[in-house]
């Protein structure tokens, strides 16, 4: 792996979904006494032998909380890129900022995904000689019903071949860049669906459910007792 990666971490959310009584956004929520949830991620892909630098994309509004989050955690990281109005423009505005550091291969992380591994990240950056787009996910084991306006059930869909997609999610810097360029104005829930758009490939690497995303507050204390666990652990 000589070839240059960067990762994206994505921090620009409002987290209305998730904040915790004292009004704190999920990424800068305490999983430990002294840990955040953007520490805890930055720090895994910071020790990862696959990812060559880490730029981080945030809310305007929270440079002070960033900058006192990261304080440790120094290592590999880029100036810090504002975001935008939606993801998606985060994701642009970052793939922009790190034009001038020349990389082959871009990984894009949502910084709630506090547990992903580097074992993950490496198969995903691993798969990227091969691919030009890699995501990671898991397969659905849940019966999935199709629900009306009424919440009533409407019907029950086949879950053969279905998955939970996940992020870190790989690409071939130049072509992801481009469809970001291109399709800027439609909205995807994420990046691999530009790819589908465009008429690509994506490959799909198995993942776990263990790379779960923190969306609400019981999603945050549920990695805080998975924390927990970890540390008795150690």
């Amino acid at each position: 792996m000589n070839k240059k990666t960067i990762a994206i971490i994505l921090a620009a959310g409002d987290s209305t979904r998730a904040r915790v009584l004292s009004g704190v956004k999920k990424q800068y929520a305490k999983i430990a006494e002294n840990k955040t949830v953007l520490e805890t991620t930055i720090t895994t892909f910071a020790m990862s032998n696959a990812i060559d630098h880490i730029a981080v994309v945030i809310h305007p509004d929270d440079i002070a909380n960033y900058s006192e989050a990261t304080f440790h955690c120094q290592s590999k990281l880029l100036p810090y890129i504002l975001g935008g109005a939606r993801r998606q423009d985060s994701v642009l505005n970052g793939l922009r900022a790190i034009a001038e550091y020349n990389p082959k291969y871009v990984l894009i992380h949502d910084a709630a995904r506090i547990y992903v591994d580097d074992s993950l990240i490496y198969r995903v950056v691993s798969s990227l000689s091969e691919y030009n787009a890699v995501i990671p996910a898991v397969k659905v084991s849940d019966t999935l019903k199709y629900v009306s306006a009424e919440m009533m059930v409407d019907k029950t869909l086949p879950r053969d071949n279905l998955f939970y997609a996940q992020t870190p999610q790989g690409f071939d810097y130049g072509m992801i860049k481009n469809l970001h360029e291109r399709y800027r104005d439609l909205d995807f829930t994420d990046d691999a669906a530009l790819v589908e758009h465009d008429g690509g490939k994506v490959k799909i690497i198995e993942s776990n459910f263990m790379n779960f995303k923190i969306t609400i507050n019981d999603d945050l204390n549920w990695a805080r007792i998975v924390w927990r666990g970890l540390e008795k652990n150690i």
